[in-house]
Protein backbone atom coordinates (compact mmCIF):
# COMPACT_ATOMS: atom_id res chain seq x y z
CA UNK A 1 0.00 0.00 0.00
CA UNK A 2 1.15 3.21 -1.12
CA UNK A 3 -0.78 5.35 1.34
CA UNK A 4 -1.21 5.25 4.85
CA UNK A 5 -0.01 2.67 7.16
CA UNK A 6 -1.52 -0.94 7.33
CA UNK A 7 -2.46 -1.22 10.92
CA UNK A 8 -4.49 2.67 10.71
CA UNK A 9 -6.01 1.08 7.12
CA UNK A 10 -7.29 -1.95 9.09
CA UNK A 11 -8.80 0.54 11.75
CA UNK A 12 -10.34 2.43 9.11
CA UNK A 13 -12.24 -0.44 7.50
CA UNK A 14 -13.52 -1.22 11.43
CA UNK A 15 -14.87 2.35 12.28
CA UNK A 16 -16.56 2.25 8.25
CA UNK A 17 -18.26 -0.94 9.38
CA UNK A 18 -19.36 1.01 12.50
CA UNK A 19 -20.69 3.84 10.80
CA UNK A 20 -22.37 1.35 8.29
CA UNK A 21 -24.21 -0.64 11.31
CA UNK A 22 -26.23 2.27 12.00
CA UNK A 23 -27.63 2.15 8.83
CA UNK A 24 -28.28 4.47 5.71
CA UNK A 25 -28.57 8.02 7.39
CA UNK A 26 -27.31 10.37 5.17
CA UNK A 27 -30.37 11.59 3.12
CA UNK A 28 -30.23 15.26 1.50
CA UNK A 29 -27.66 16.69 3.77
CA UNK A 30 -25.25 18.96 1.42
CA UNK A 31 -21.67 17.78 1.65
CA UNK A 32 -19.61 20.63 4.11
CA UNK A 33 -15.96 22.18 3.33
CA UNK A 34 -14.32 19.21 5.15
CA UNK A 35 -16.19 16.48 4.04
CA UNK A 36 -16.39 17.30 0.64
CA UNK A 37 -12.48 16.31 0.33
CA UNK A 38 -12.59 13.05 2.03
CA UNK A 39 -14.84 11.76 0.00
CA UNK A 40 -15.32 11.33 -3.87
CA UNK A 41 -18.03 9.73 -6.21
CA UNK A 42 -17.55 6.20 -4.55
CA UNK A 43 -17.51 7.52 -1.03
CA UNK A 44 -21.31 9.00 -1.81
CA UNK A 45 -22.54 6.55 -4.09
CA UNK A 46 -21.23 3.09 -1.81
CA UNK A 47 -21.66 4.71 1.87
CA UNK A 48 -23.24 8.23 1.81
CA UNK A 49 -21.91 8.62 5.11
CA UNK A 50 -23.17 11.95 7.14
CA UNK A 51 -20.66 15.00 7.27
CA UNK A 52 -19.78 14.25 10.94
CA UNK A 53 -19.08 10.91 10.21
CA UNK A 54 -16.97 11.66 7.53
CA UNK A 55 -14.81 14.69 9.69
CA UNK A 56 -14.49 11.90 12.36
CA UNK A 57 -13.05 9.35 10.20
CA UNK A 58 -10.77 11.77 8.21
CA UNK A 59 -9.30 13.11 11.39
CA UNK A 60 -8.17 9.40 12.81
CA UNK A 61 -7.11 8.29 8.92
CA UNK A 62 -6.57 11.47 6.84
CA UNK A 63 -4.23 9.35 4.53
CA UNK A 64 -6.27 5.97 4.07
CA UNK A 65 -9.69 7.55 3.81
CA UNK A 66 -8.21 8.93 0.75
CA UNK A 67 -6.48 5.84 -0.23
CA UNK A 68 -9.82 3.88 -0.14
CA UNK A 69 -11.67 6.43 -1.52
CA UNK A 70 -9.92 7.96 -4.31
CA UNK A 71 -6.75 5.26 -5.45
CA UNK A 72 -7.21 2.75 -7.17
CA UNK A 73 -4.20 0.25 -7.81
CA UNK A 74 -4.42 -1.16 -10.93
CA UNK A 75 -5.55 2.18 -12.13
CA UNK A 76 -2.56 4.35 -10.62
CA UNK A 77 -0.23 1.08 -12.10
CA UNK A 78 -1.40 1.00 -15.17
CA UNK A 79 -2.78 4.42 -16.59
CA UNK A 80 -0.33 5.39 -19.11
CA UNK A 81 0.61 1.14 -20.06
CA UNK A 82 -2.76 -0.33 -20.91
CA UNK A 83 -5.82 0.23 -22.97
CA UNK A 84 -8.98 2.07 -22.06
CA UNK A 85 -10.82 -0.94 -22.06
CA UNK A 86 -8.72 -2.81 -20.26
CA UNK A 87 -8.33 0.03 -17.54
CA UNK A 88 -12.21 0.03 -17.33
CA UNK A 89 -12.25 -3.64 -16.11
CA UNK A 90 -9.29 -3.36 -14.09
CA UNK A 91 -10.86 -0.57 -12.02
CA UNK A 92 -13.91 -2.14 -11.52
CA UNK A 93 -12.08 -5.33 -9.84
CA UNK A 94 -9.87 -3.33 -7.71
CA UNK A 95 -13.77 -1.53 -6.53
CA UNK A 96 -14.87 -5.06 -5.97
CA UNK A 97 -11.98 -5.56 -4.26
CA UNK A 98 -12.58 -2.08 -1.32
CA UNK A 99 -16.11 -2.94 -1.37
CA UNK A 100 -15.62 -6.46 0.19
CA UNK A 101 -13.12 -5.29 2.74
CA UNK A 102 -16.18 -3.26 4.49
CA UNK A 103 -19.40 -5.30 5.09
CA UNK A 104 -21.04 -4.25 2.60
CA UNK A 105 -22.47 -6.72 -0.39
CA UNK A 106 -22.45 -6.13 -3.65
CA UNK A 107 -24.05 -7.55 -7.07
CA UNK A 108 -24.85 -6.85 -10.59
CA UNK A 109 -28.00 -5.86 -11.36
CA UNK A 110 -30.65 -4.44 -13.98
CA UNK A 111 -32.02 -0.89 -13.72
CA UNK A 112 -35.63 -2.07 -12.95
CA UNK A 113 -34.55 -4.69 -10.16
CA UNK A 114 -36.88 -4.47 -6.82
CA UNK A 115 -34.85 -3.35 -3.86
CA UNK A 116 -35.43 -4.56 -0.13
CA UNK A 117 -34.54 -2.01 2.82
CA UNK A 118 -30.80 -1.58 3.46
CA UNK A 119 -30.28 -2.10 -0.40
CA UNK A 120 -29.71 0.60 -3.48
CA UNK A 121 -28.28 0.75 -6.74
CA UNK A 122 -25.14 2.27 -7.85
CA UNK A 123 -23.78 2.61 -11.79
CA UNK A 124 -20.48 2.69 -12.54
CA UNK A 125 -19.11 4.98 -15.67
CA UNK A 126 -15.99 5.16 -17.28
CA UNK A 127 -14.60 7.45 -19.77
CA UNK A 128 -12.57 5.87 -22.40
CA UNK A 129 -11.35 8.79 -23.54
CA UNK A 130 -7.18 8.60 -23.95
CA UNK A 131 -5.38 10.39 -21.34
CA UNK A 132 -8.44 11.18 -19.76
CA UNK A 133 -9.41 7.86 -18.42
CA UNK A 134 -11.11 7.64 -14.89
CA UNK A 135 -14.15 6.33 -13.03
CA UNK A 136 -17.66 7.52 -12.07
CA UNK A 137 -20.45 6.65 -9.41
CA UNK A 138 -24.18 7.29 -9.16
CA UNK A 139 -26.11 6.10 -6.32
CA UNK A 140 -30.26 5.57 -6.66
CA UNK A 141 -31.57 7.13 -3.85
CA UNK A 142 -34.90 6.47 -2.20
CA UNK A 143 -37.23 8.38 -3.92
CA UNK A 144 -36.06 6.81 -7.59
CA UNK A 145 -33.61 9.83 -8.46
CA UNK A 146 -29.79 9.09 -9.00
CA UNK A 147 -27.34 11.55 -7.65
CA UNK A 148 -23.36 11.97 -8.47
CA UNK A 149 -20.75 14.03 -6.69
CA UNK A 150 -17.97 14.76 -8.75
CA UNK A 151 -14.28 14.70 -6.93
CA UNK A 152 -14.08 16.85 -4.20
CA UNK A 153 -17.45 18.84 -5.14
CA UNK A 154 -19.75 20.28 -2.24
CA UNK A 155 -22.61 19.64 -4.79
CA UNK A 156 -24.57 16.83 -5.09
CA UNK A 157 -26.11 16.55 -8.60
CA UNK A 158 -29.80 14.79 -9.20
CA UNK A 159 -31.05 13.28 -12.25
CA UNK A 160 -34.36 12.05 -12.32
CA UNK A 161 -33.38 8.74 -14.89
CA UNK A 162 -29.85 6.93 -14.98
CA UNK A 163 -28.61 8.98 -17.14
CA UNK A 164 -26.31 6.17 -20.17
CA UNK A 165 -23.68 9.24 -20.56
CA UNK A 166 -22.78 11.41 -18.28
CA UNK A 167 -20.28 14.38 -19.52
CA UNK A 168 -17.98 12.04 -20.95
CA UNK A 169 -18.42 9.16 -18.95
CA UNK A 170 -20.47 6.35 -20.36
CA UNK A 171 -22.54 4.11 -18.60
CA UNK A 172 -21.03 0.54 -17.68
CA UNK A 173 -22.79 -1.21 -14.90
CA UNK A 174 -25.44 -1.46 -12.21
CA UNK A 175 -24.78 -2.81 -9.29
CA UNK A 176 -27.32 -3.91 -6.36
CA UNK A 177 -25.44 -2.57 -2.90
CA UNK A 178 -27.19 -4.45 0.51
CA UNK A 179 -25.68 -3.13 3.74
CA UNK A 180 -26.00 -6.36 6.09
CA UNK A 181 -26.59 -4.78 9.06
CA UNK A 182 -29.88 -3.53 7.96
CA UNK A 183 -30.94 -6.46 6.65
CA UNK A 184 -29.81 -8.38 9.90
CA UNK A 185 -32.51 -5.72 11.67
CA UNK A 186 -35.34 -6.80 9.61
CA UNK A 187 -35.03 -10.47 10.28
CA UNK A 188 -35.17 -9.68 13.93
CA UNK A 189 -38.06 -7.10 13.34
CA UNK A 190 -40.09 -9.66 11.57
CA UNK A 191 -39.20 -12.11 14.19
CA UNK A 192 -40.82 -10.61 17.08
CA UNK A 193 -44.13 -9.27 15.03
CA UNK A 194 -44.73 -13.63 14.16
Amino acid sequence: MVYGDKDNFAGLIKDINKVLKRGKIRGDQEYDFGSCYAVNCMGHAFFNFKNNDIDDLSAHYKSELHYYFWMFDRFDMFHYYTSPRRLCKQTEKDLIEKIKKSSLKMEECKENDELERGQWKVAYFFNFEPGREDFHFMRQEEDGEWSSKAGSSMKVEKFKKLPKKYNSYRLIKIYKVTNPYIVAENDRLDEERE
